[in-house]
């Protein structure tokens, strides 16, 4: 049996988390002995806890908290791991390839794996881009793609053959996110955005767009699925337009799916993505999607047909979208 790690910097809510949990708990058990390790705190402080750790301690999967009081004591806790479980396979998804990098080479790792869950540009500059470029030339990390896009920005940003880039889609439990019947006749149209409220994603566009579409439509509604350090400030935008009947934050929340079937419609406002398990998940639902023009979606989106793509931050374009889909039912229900 190969000893697999995957490491991750925590488990908050997130696609990349979202992802590693996904993979280790339908993991072949009788090939592989896998265990999840997290450097930075399992749901650090000031983020709201979800299923994923009960989901892993379910399935057996053990759980190795590798967070010391400094630096360190951090080093001295992967060592410790490296040391124990002389793993045969590692994988690296976000900044953890910088962390583990070094000890993988000392205890001669035979599989180093990293995994980019956004375009190469913003997963690591100056220095870290330096470390990075290391691993892959030096260390003989494998750079893992989640859609053909990141895989064209991981070529360029790092000069690597795209035939040395292997690429995996995000994956979506289809047994969890499956269409239910829903009405495309003349009534109110939900609207539903999922994601972590923080600048990347943008919610504030989200929320502009919304309140241009309903001057037009007021029987319009938008539930936002998530949670961050934008809470506050995007509920004062909510108030301030007066649509706070119209707008709700619902918060971290483990019954998605359900949320999705109840809308009719999927948007995002993104600035930049990878390959959004968001959307994917919505798709999954039936959903038609509204999204920025941001990294990946281009691979899965197809502008008229399933969905709509609007320039990044283009306030005007995203509400016309909206609009567009609550006027006609018989596009909304073709994609």
């Amino acid at each position: 049996m190969r000893s697999v790690i995957i490491f991750i910097p925590t488990l908050i809510t997130g696609g990349a988390e979202k992802l590693v949990v996904d993979l280790v708990v339908n993991i072949d058990k009788e090939i592989f002995d896998v265990s999840v390790a997290v450097v930075s705190g399992i749901i650090p402080k000031g983020f709201a806890p979800n299923k994923f750790v009960f989901t892993l301690e379910e399935n057996n999967i053990k759980i190795f908290n590798l967070l010391g009081k400094n630096k360190l004591e951090t080093a001295k806790n992967i060592r410790k791991l490296f040391s124990e479980k002389r793993p045969d396979i590692i994988h690296t998804n976000l900044n953890t390839i910088l962390y583990v990098m070094f000890f993988s080479a000392f205890y001669a790792t035979q599989t180093r794996i990293f995994t980019f869950h956004n375009v190469a540009s913003l997963s690591a500059r100056g220095l870290k881009k330096q470390l990075y470029k290391f691993a892959f030339k030096r260390l003989n990390f494998t750079p893992v793609a989640i859609c053909d896009f990141v895989k064209s920005t991981i070529s360029k940003d790092f000069n690597i053959p795209l035939k040395k880039i292997p690429c995996i889609y995000n994956g979506v439990d289809t047994k969890a996110f499956y269409p239910k019947t829903r009405s495309f006749e003349n009534r109110t149209v939900q609207f539903i955005s999922t994601g972590i409220l923080y600048h990347i994603k943008n919610h504030k566009l989200l929320i502009d767009a919304f309140a241009k579409a309903e001057l037009r439509h007021p029987d319009i509604y938008l539930n936002i699925l998530g949670d961050g350090e934008l809470r506050e400030e995007l509920e004062r935008q909510i108030t301030e337009y007066g649509l706070e009947d119209k707008i709700n934050i619902l918060g971290v929340t483990d019954d998605v799916a359900r949320y999705l079937n109840m809308a009719d419609i999927y948007v995002m406002s993104s600035n930049s993505e990878g390959l959004p398990l968001s959307i994917l998940e919505a798709m999954a639902c039936g959903l038609p999607i509204i999204t920025t023009e941001a990294g990946g979606v281009v691979d899965i989106v197809k502008n008229g047909e399933n969905g709509f793509i609007t320039p990044i931050g283009d306030v005007e374009s995203l509400s016309r979208a909206m609009i567009e889909l609550i006027e006609n039912n018989k596009l909304r229900k073709a994609m």
